[in-house]
Order: structure tokens, then sequence, then C-alpha cells
């Protein structure tokens, strides 16, 4: 399912999008799950690397490699050796820009970002490395203040039965100010877990099968079945 929002023909936006491209890491690793899998525990085996040896690596696990290669992101399993493009590492507007992704077991999660005259939006996707279908496809923000949009996510959690949850953030020319959503999807279906101007864009963690975030400097919390 792909969204794609169109503004006013204008390149204020092109230029504001840009910069903040520029502010933000290509690719975020985020969330336990993502902890885990660059950090084995005794009963894990060793990050495996799998792919173009020359790439660099964003995230491992035992069963997964995310990097880039020429300005390209890749996904490799390491159990098959298949490697699967996800999309752009920096540009938006030719193909998808990738970023965060999240590994959890053969899950990997990850945000797409695409760009049109001042519009950036994006959309999480989760792909099964045993096949590389992608099982989930949704938008990141259910709610688009106006014109002139740009969303961005900002942390993926998941876990390996390919349950997960996110924290965007959407901003327009008509509200400066970025607003956030948390959602997750799993097997109860997709919710909107909270919204507004003052959760903590970096707060969401997934401990076990729940899910924790920051809004007005108080924790909250939700199951992720």
């Amino acid at each position: 399912m792909t969204v794609t929002r169109h503004g006013p023909g204008r390149t204020t936006g092109v230029r504001r999008y840009t910069a903040v491209l520029l502010a933000v890491p290509v690719l975020t690793a985020c969330g336990s799950s993502v902890a885990a899998s660059a950090s084995p525990g005794p009963s894990q085996a060793p990050a495996a690397r799998c792919g173009a040896a020359s790439g660099r690596t964003l995230a491992a696990s035992p069963t997964a490699r995310v990097y880039v290669a020429h300005g390209v992101v890749y996904v490799c399993a390491t159990r098959t050796s298949k490697v699967y493009r996800l999309g752009s590492a920096q540009s938006c507007f030719v193909e998808p820009r990738i970023g965060p992704v999240t590994l959890a077991g053969r899950i990997a999660a990850y945000s797409q970002v695409r760009c049109g005259v001042d519009t950036a939006s994006s959309q999480v996707v989760v792909r099964d490395l045993a096949d590389g279908k992608v099982l989930m496809s949704h938008p990141a923000i259910s709610h688009v203040p106006g014109p002139e949009s740009f969303e961005s996510v900002h942390t993926i959690v998941a876990k390996r039965d390919g349950s997960i949850a996110w924290l965007a953030g959407v901003s327009s020319i008509g509200r400066p100010t970025e607003l956030f959503e948390v959602h997750r999807v799993d097997r109860q279906g997709s919710a909107l877990l909270d919204s507004g101007g003052a959760i903590a864009p970096g707060s969401l963690r997934l401990h076990g099968s729940t899910v924790t975030w920051r809004d007005r400097g108080k924790s909250r919390r939700a199951a992720l079945n």
C-alpha cells in the first residue's frame, strides 16, 4: 500500500525537507529488538556477515545483516544468503529512502520515505527474510495536519512473529511544531496508541510483549500481542 501526497508547487518545502535529511542519520537502529540483534547474548550465535563485503554494515544479527553499498540499502538473510534491495540510503525522490531498520529473527521492519514537491510521506514495512515477502505495509501517520506535510519514523520495534510498533512524527507549513503518533500492528490488528506534540520521539522501547514510551514526561505502555 503506497501513500503519496502532493502539495502546492512551491520549492520551500523541498529545501526544508533536504535540511531535515541532512540533520537525521541515514539509518537508526532503535528499540530493544535492535539492541538484541546487534549485541547477541550468551545463547546467541555471533552476528554473521553476508552480502557485499565492501558494504557498510548498519545493523546485524545472527540471522540478517543490513548494509549500504553504493548508496543503496540492502538486507541479507544469513541462512540463505539471499539479498533484498530495500531502497535508497539518502535520496527519496527516485526510490524510497530507508530508515530506521529493526531486525528481529527472520523479520526486518523498516520505514520508507517517498518525496514529492513540498511533501514527504512515510510507510512502515515488515518483510519476511526467509522468502523476501512483504508481510505488511502501513502508513506511518494516520492524520496529516495540512498541505506541505513532512512525515518521518523515529523508532520501530519488532517481535519475531512480525508484530511491530513505531513512533512517527509529522509537520506541515501550517503547523511547524511536529506532532507525534505511536502505532502498533499485531495479531489484534492495527491501533493508534497515542498522539500529540509532547511525546518524546526517541522514547519507544520494547520489553518482551510490552511497548513503552513517554508523553508529557510520563511513561505509557501497551501490549504488543
